[in-house]
């Protein structure tokens, strides 16, 4: 259609506008010359999502935790930037444990949570698990196609050796 224009904008920002000037261009016989457009304003999405993570526990009341004990589970709470497109318990990377029950907020799109189970313990360990919870960068994206940005991990102890008998002594007196 000789009446469509077609062009590639490039150097766009996030919120960009389009006009065309009176006489750019004139029609096929030179002499007829445009009138001025009106202005089309939009704007471009380019930032990436982000998350963050909290671990609470798992009272009535949950407060932010740092350290599991023996059998403890944990709430995960990943609160995004804006709403995502394929966020799953994929998207999550999990070392001393796992996830179980992963969810999105029924009401807030951009709350999703799970449950953190401890793994079995290391029958070496001495000391207690470390276990870091994390999304990595690229995971997932938002409607527009931008790739999350990596979170910050969050990391907890889990203390899940539990406390063996090491001798017993018998002190009978004869």
């Amino acid at each position: 259609n000789e009446k469509i224009y077609t062009a590639t904008l490039s150097g766009v920002t996030a919120t960009t506008s389009v006009k065309v000037a009176k006489d750019a261009f004139a029609g096929t016989t030179g002499t007829a010359k445009n009138a001025e457009s009106n202005t089309l304003g939009f704007k471009v999405d380019t930032v990436a999502p982000t998350v963050s993570i909290d671990v609470t526990n798992t009272a009535a009341t949950p407060v932010s935790i740092s350290s599991l004990k023996a059998g403890e589970t944990a709430k995960v709470v990943f609160t995004l930037s804006e709403e995502a497109v394929g966020f799953s318990d994929k998207s999550v990377r999990v070392s001393g444990g796992f996830l179980t029950d992963f969810k999105q907020d029924a009401t807030v799109k951009t709350k999703w949570t799970a449950t953190f189970n401890q793994g079995q313990p290391d029958p070496k360990a001495t000391g207690p698990a470390q276990v870091s919870i994390n999304v990595d960068s690229g995971r997932f994206t938002d409607a527009a196609g931008n790739g999350n940005d990596t979170a910050t991990p969050k990391t907890l102890s889990a203390d899940n050796i539990k406390p063996a008998v090491v001798s017993v002594t018998d002190n009978v007196m004869g």
